[in-house]
């Protein structure tokens, strides 16, 4: 059966999952992506296919759970009794703060403008690498929050370009 066991601290868990072996493989690959809604599906030539929402909602002190996309991989020759996943994160994560203008006091967004994509579908090699397949220069972070506004985001190459930060408020942006 699958269970999940999380530590006191949060920072291990233990689960299990029931696999047949196949005995005619003579290497056995094993693979985890979290959250699972952000695997869409896996190409054998490019890659586990994962996304970033381009609508997220903050929490406190951290970004949209949904947009924390995590990976993992195990390989053996033999087929394992245990597997341990060293879980990395493939994502890029965002801390901003914000002045609002004069006479504005509650937003209801916070819409993110990029020159390059920063959120969408993209595909990830047990390798490492990362290409683009279905992005987006947009991410909304649905928040009234104006400080520690936390969200996730594609790995991207900003240098010496800008990002356009656009707030909504009473009807009207800035």
């Amino acid at each position: 059966g699958n269970t999940l066991a999380a530590s006191a601290d949060s920072k291990t868990a233990t689960f299990s999952i029931d696999i047949t072996a196949d005995t005619d493989a003579s290497e056995h690959n094993f693979y985890a992506v979290c959250p699972s809604s952000a695997l869409l599906g896996v190409s054998a030539d490019k890659g586990f296919n994962v996304q970033v929402p381009q609508s997220q909602v903050p929490g406190d002190g951290t970004c949209d759970e949904s947009a924390q996309v995590i990976f993992a991989n195990y390989s053996s020759s033999s087929f394992p009794t245990s597997a341990t996943f060293n879980f990395k994160h493939i994502v890029a994560y965002g801390n901003l703060s914000i002045t609002l203008p004069s006479g504005v006091s509650e937003i209801s967004s916070i819409t993110l403008e990029s020159p390059v994509d920063i959120a969408g579908r993209f595909y990830y090699t047990a390798e490492g690498e990362s290409t683009v397949n279905s992005g987006s220069k947009v991410i909304t972070l649905n928040t009234t929050k104006t400080s520690d506004v936390f969200f996730a985001c594609l790995p991207a190459d900003l240098s010496g370009q800008s990002l356009k930060v656009v707030i909504a408020a009473g009807g009207n942006t800035y």
